[in-house]
């Protein structure tokens, strides 16, 4: 057939062939979305990552100094108590500030990237704690939660409550 239509199995072919190019492209721009996404979150993650490892560090300072870790009630209390000078002893002794937050406040330094404040929970003794971020969903215990505790260990899938000493070992 010269000029005419194609031949049915031609069609087939042919149509085949568009189904495929389409289908590779959606997949493509699909992928290309994910990775974009996965490539938005994780410096968020690794934010705050590194700030809790600072804020972790600083409260070892604080340790350091008076042997358990600090007495706050919350993150904001935290990231106030440690970004401050304390007067004690006697003669009195200044202690600190055991980190500096730059131009953030301790206000702002205590929320997570989602907006969320950190949870800090310290054991009755003072000698163990745990510090963490709600994660993106800002709902605490979920597996989004991410926590470090005292030791500068982050837990998997963690939820941030009162640590329990023995859990250390």
């Amino acid at each position: 057939m010269s000029g005419g239509r194609p031949a049915p199995g031609r069609i087939r072919v042919l149509l085949l062939i568009g189904a495929g190019v389409l289908a590779t492209l959606l997949l493509g721009t699909a992928i290309v979305n994910v990775a974009a996404n996965l490539r938005r979150r994780k410096p968020k993650n690794w934010y705050l990552r590194a700030k809790l490892q600072g804020i972790s560090l600083a409260s070892s300072l604080y340790f350091k100094d008076f042997g358990q870790h600090p007495p706050s009630k919350n993150g904001t209390e935290l990231a106030r108590l440690l970004a401050s000078e304390i007067k004690r002893g006697d003669p009195p002794r200044i202690h600190g500030p055991y980190v500096d937050f730059g131009k953030e406040t301790p206000e702002k330094a205590a929320l997570d990237p989602w907006g969320t404040p950190l949870l800090y929970e310290r054991s009755d003794d003072g000698l163990r704690f745990t510090l963490g971020s709600a994660g993106p969903d800002r709902k605490f215990g979920t597996d989004d939660d991410t926590v470090i505790r005292d030791d500068g260990l982050f837990l998997k899938k963690g939820k941030c409550e009162k640590p329990d000493p023995r859990s250390f070992d």
